[in-house]
């Protein structure tokens, strides 16, 4: 997805968060514009190592191939972490984009522009193409 994070508030880009399931998958910015992935509420798969910038268009992707999660930003490659993702605890809810069903205090203040979803896990050359 293309992201453009207008200010310094937390925001959600994509997610399922709500009050009956917490948080089943979640991709969000921090205060300090860092990228944010939780999976059955666990958070910060990469605390900090992804910061995109205010004010400007940044790509960023997260694939997982069954056993390791990796990170992209701009089509570079910034994080990978081992790690086996249980299936979601998720029994109802729906997806959203910029936002989940909490206050607007998780609103993303900016834009969001080609979020695509695959069937299949992209290999780097795939990303850095689509970048």
């Amino acid at each position: 997805m293309w992201v453009y994070h207008g200010d310094s508030r937390r925001a959600i880009l994509f997610g399922d968060w709500s009050t009956a399931n917490s948080i089943g998958f979640n991709i969000e910015l921090s205060t300090a514009h860092a990228v944010r992935f939780y999976w059955n509420s666990n958070p910060d798969y990469w605390p900090g190592e992804m910061i995109v910038g205010a004010n400007t268009w940044s790509h960023i992707t997260i694939t997982y191939d069954g056993s390791t999660i990796t990170s992209y930003l701009n089509g570079v490659k910034k994080a990978t972490r081992s790690v086996t993702l249980a299936a979601l605890n998720k029994t109802a809810g729906e997806f959203r984009l910029g936002r989940d069903n909490r206050t607007t205090d998780t609103a993303l203040n900016g834009k969001l522009n080609d979020v695509r979803i695959y069937d299949h896990c992209l290999s780097a050359a795939e990303v850095h193409e689509i970048s």
